[in-house]
């Protein structure tokens, strides 16, 4: 995604076999009804950036099964303002990711 883009709906995407699933860097999107497994490295994740906010965004209802080093990963801390729930997944980075 452009790092000057927010307020976005990533809704019912695909992603299997990639480097890395689903990820974003920008803040105020939806993330909901995703499905990204057997991803090499991540499922979902979050990636915080100097150049760019990445909070308040709702993540729910996403699936993401058998990536390589974790399913889904949100890079602040606590996830800040970041909202995960309802995702099923086996691995995460954060306790605050459900």
């Amino acid at each position: 995604m452009d790092s000057d883009s927010n307020e976005n709906n990533v809704i019912g995407n695909i992603t299997s076999e990639n480097g890395i699933g689903i990820s974003v860097d920008t803040a105020e999107n939806t993330i909901s009804g995703n499905v990204a497994n057997d991803n090499d490295q991540i499922g979902i994740e979050l990636l915080s950036s100097p150049f760019s906010s990445v909070e308040n965004n709702n993540l729910s209802g996403n699936m993401a099964l058998g990536n390589g080093i974790v399913d889904l990963q949100d890079e602040n801390t606590d996830c800040g303002t970041n909202k995960w729930q309802g995702n099923i997944f086996e691995s995460s980075n954060q306790d605050c990711i459900k």
